[in-house]
């Protein structure tokens, strides 16, 4: 079933015109401070859980894709990813 959910989000990213999605491994509790990115990134959670705060105004708004959750996170949007506490693998796709 997992295997047929990442097919699925790999075509779907690429018809949305992302590249082809790479995997990603953070270990437990991993931070990357409040940043943005200059491309659109498109996520797929493998396993574990993934804490993303999207900035709005000076609030976050706070999301904690699972297992087989997709995300969409727009190029210039501040934002900060917090592996949750048993690590997280995901795809990650970029336009």
């Amino acid at each position: 079933m997992q295997k047929n959910l990442e097919n699925e989000f790999e075509e779907n990213a690429i018809n949305k015109g992302y590249s082809p999605p790479i995997q990603k491994e953070w270990a437990i509790n991993h931070l990357n401070e409040t940043h943005s990115h200059d491309k659109d990134l498109f996520l797929f959670i493998q396993s574990g859980e993934m804490e993303i705060g999207i900035k709005k105004n000076t609030d976050f708004h706070i999301t904690t894709p699972l297992q087989g959750d997709t995300m969409e996170v727009l190029a210039g949007t501040e934002h900060y990813e917090k592996a949750g506490k048993d690590g997280v693998i995901f795809l990650v796709a970029k336009k």
